[in-house]
């Protein structure tokens, strides 16, 4: 009779968890689903895939090579299973960004699931496992993990953090060699898609107080994998009854958890040397810093019950009021007294408040590279668990006394999950595109001057070049400083044609920080629409000596020394391009062919061309420009062919056309060979515009 209750209740048990799991998912598709018609953002989605040419082309030994390397990380960390991740989807979807939303999502869903599973598989309590899961699923908080592409990172080192715990659980409950394995895996994979997992390693210390109560258990030698203690040293096998009732075993089974955390975080860290620059002038003083991460604890609390005034970035205070300090200080103390005074009769205070508090270490911003937020949403991702566990557990006994506290209990809870439900799809929808994100992201902080910039980018993407300026402006009042703003209103202002007031702004972030190459050159471009070419190489120059692999100044640093005779020196910067191989190969070819041509090198001029079209076929100018290579070498046949293919391409490329018909009259004296009238035959037959065709018709030799 035992053995049948025991198989029905194991029965209705996974019954339960399908139906759980089949809610999770179908509760996640209807929050999230909008996600597959939103776009790149401005905010760090360009810089990981759209505008990445590392990432954009796919998975390839290039990317493969780039990811895993140190160098040319300008600006981001070192994660390369994420990198992997951005260019598998790029091989996969192409740059179509709601396919993108969707892999992460994906993500998202599957950490939820996993999430419900250990926490059942640990605790045994099937509902308290569920609602852990469902407020990780559906807390408004997490949108931005989830919603952002560039915070692929998070969902997919989550994923991981998810599926390491779960092995974990499987390790515990038969501890062999090969499950350990798979759980050391799982963490080197998690540490390679974002370095916030170093701090995994204590959690399952924590867990093996509680829910695993392996501390509790006397050490046997199934509890340590392939360890004997007769085998240990003569002093550790003295001290053998004191380790069977101490936790050494299981600090011990961690060390090579720590080890790899601790080498992650080394070779992370060894990438963030380009990120030193920028950091200079976004760094916060480390009391400032220390204030704020005392008061973004109690943030965070708050926000998970009152999820309100959610955004984006939320800037850096110039002060924090003392008295916040102290009571957020306070308020941890007193939480943390709590919870230890708690620790025997309720287990799952202490964890999950040491949960919460540890695993919140890393983004506290105690240590900053870059543009550090004050706090972010997306930093609770993980961390907010340990609450949630808490709530889990302890919204029952609040129950318990009550008569009807199951009715009470499973209304609180519906009530609970409704209303996530409403605000997270609702804040999903700020993520339509950079507009509306940072529109709202406005409207719910203040001096947010990262906002203004990134809202008037996109304002001037989208052709509404008044509304951008005033962003612009907004930011520099906010914050002088802002190098960003300075160079966008410069490149704003350039466009309209007004290349003296952009000049101005390029060199107001040039004097705030001269190691900002991006306003080196745009300066360049600006001075060179002057003709003031002296000027502009300076400052390509100085570009090229801040950042040696900048492909782009280096082929514009080509053109203006070729424009001022300095032919060896350019083509010197235009090879340069074309070691650096970064997208701009077919440019540097033409330039090349160009420069080699003026010196009079015409063969290789043509093997330049020929390099170029077999990078960019439709390349016009290299079309027409070899054209008169072959000229100059009197391959006229060949140069015909090559401006009728320009124009084939391009009906309106004038200096092609003209170039074809000076090709055609140089045949004249070999009319008997027919190649004039077939050729201008052909040129009156193409697609091209009315006053082409009738100027070829009136050049035809009859």
């Amino acid at each position: 009779m035992t053995k049948k209750n025991s198989a029905a209740k194991a029965f209705f048990s996974i019954r339960f968890e399908f139906l759980i799991c089949l809610f999770l998912i179908i509760t996640l598709l209807g929050v999230y689903w909008q996600v597959r018609t939103f776009g790149f953002t401005l905010f760090d989605d360009t810089l990981y895939v759209s505008e990445n040419r590392y990432v954009k082309n796919g998975l390839s030994f290039k990317a493969f090579k780039w990811a895993f390397n140190f160098e040319n990380k300008t600006n981001t960390h070192w994660h390369p299973l994420t990198w992997l991740s951005h260019a598998l989807d790029c091989h996969i979807y192409g740059l179509e960004p709601g396919r993108h939303h969707i892999t992460n999502l994906i993500f998202h869903i599957i950490s939820t699931l996993l999430l419900f599973l250990s926490l059942k598989h640990m605790t045994d309590d099937l509902w308290q496992s569920a609602f852990v899961a469902s407020l990780f699923a559906l807390h408004p908080l997490n949108v931005n993990s989830v919603a952002w592409i560039a915070e692929r990172k998070n969902v997919l080192s989550t994923f991981f953090w998810m599926l390491t715990v779960w092995l974990y659980a499987w390790y515990c409950a038969k501890p062999k060699l090969y499950r350990y394995l798979t759980v050391v895996l799982s963490l080197a994979l998690g540490l390679l898609s974002k370095p916030m997992l170093v701090t995994l390693p204590c959690v399952l210390i924590l867990l093996d107080y509680w829910p695993l109560e392996r501390f509790q258990k006397k050490w046997s030698r199934n509890d340590c994998i392939k360890t004997r203690i007769k085998k240990l040293n003569p002093p550790i096998a003295s001290i053998r009854h004191k380790l069977a009732s101490f936790p050494f075993i299981l600090i011990l089974e961690k060390i090579p958890l720590f080890i790899i955390s601790g080498i992650t975080v080394h070779l992370s860290s060894s990438a963030l040397q380009d990120l030193e620059p920028m950091a200079g002038f976004y760094a916060v003083p480390m009391m400032l810093r220390i204030e704020n991460a005392l008061v973004s604890y109690i943030i965070y609390i708050n926000k998970m019950f009152w999820p309100d005034n959610l955004a984006v970035f939320y800037p850096y205070p110039d002060m924090i009021p003392l008295w916040q300090t102290i009571g957020a200080f306070i308020i941890l103390l007193a939480i943390t007294l709590f919870a230890v005074k708690k620790c025997e009769q309720h287990s799952y205070i202490i964890i999950g408040w040491l949960w919460y508090i540890g695993t919140l270490v890393p983004a506290l911003g105690l240590v900053q590279t870059g543009l550090w937020p004050a706090y972010a949403d997306r930093f609770t991702y993980i961390p907010l668990i340990g609450l949630f566990i808490i709530l889990a557990y302890g919204l029952p006994e609040l129950y318990f006394k009550w008569h009807c506290r199951k009715t009470g209990l499973i209304t609180a809870v519906t009530i609970i999950l409704i209303t996530l439900i409403f605000i997270t799809y609702n804040h999903v929808q700020h993520w339509k595109d950079d507009i509306a994100l940072f529109q709202q992201t406005i409207a719910v902080t203040e001096d947010n001057y990262i906002a203004h910039n990134n809202l008037g980018l996109a304002f001037m993407n989208h052709d509404q070049p008044v509304k951008a300026i005033k962003h612009f402006s907004e930011a520099l009042r906010i914050y002088p400083g802002h190098t960003l703003a300075h160079n966008n209103m410069g490149f704003l202002l350039a466009k309209q044609g007004k290349i003296d007031e952009a000049i101005r702004y390029y060199l107001n972030a040039i004097w705030i920080n001269p190691d900002f190459k991006k306003a080196h050159a745009n300066i360049a471009v600006a001075l060179m629409k002057q003709n003031r070419t002296v000027e502009a190489i300076e400052h390509y120059q100085t570009a090229v000596r801040i950042d040696p692999k900048y492909a782009e100044v280096h082929l514009n640093l080509g053109v203006a020394l070729a424009g001022q005779c300095m032919t060896k020196e350019a083509v010197n910067h235009l090879y340069i391009v074309l070691e650096i191989n970064d997208g701009y190969e077919a440019q540097a070819h033409y330039n090349l062919g160009n420069v080699l041509r003026m010196q009079e090198n015409i063969d290789d001029a043509i093997y330049h061309y020929l390099e170029a079209l077999q990078i960019k076929p439709d390349f016009v100018k290299a079309h027409n420009n070899l054209g008169i290579a072959f000229i100059q070498k009197g391959k006229i046949d060949k140069a015909v062919i090559n401006f009728k293919k320009a124009l084939q391409i391009n009906p309106n490329a004038e200096d092609a056309y003209n170039n074809l018909i000076k090709a055609l009259a140089i045949t004249k004296k070999e009319i008997k060979t027919g190649i004039l009238q077939d050729s201008l035959q052909v040129v009156y037959n193409l697609s091209i515009p009315f006053q082409i065709r009738r100027d070829a018709k009136n050049n035809m030799v009859i």
